[in-house]
């Protein structure tokens, strides 16, 4: 999904929930309800949070 949605940089799924790692989080959140409607997802909630370690870590590893 990450070349569909412009912006996020990984998507992790967990259970039934997705973990999406962005450069932007506004710009994403306008376009992602959308972005996975077209795609046959369902969209219950969306909440922003902060970066995790594995995050960090993540994108450490990526740039590296």
């Amino acid at each position: 999904m990450s070349g569909a949605c412009l912006g996020v940089a990984d998507v992790q799924v967990f259970g039934d929930r997705l973990h999406l790692r962005v450069e932007q989080a506004a710009p994403v959140l306008e376009r992602l309800p959308g972005t996975l409607a077209q795609a046959g997802v369902q969209v219950a909630h969306l909440r922003l949070i902060e970066p995790t370690l594995e995050d960090v870590f993540t994108q450490l590893l990526e740039s590296a």
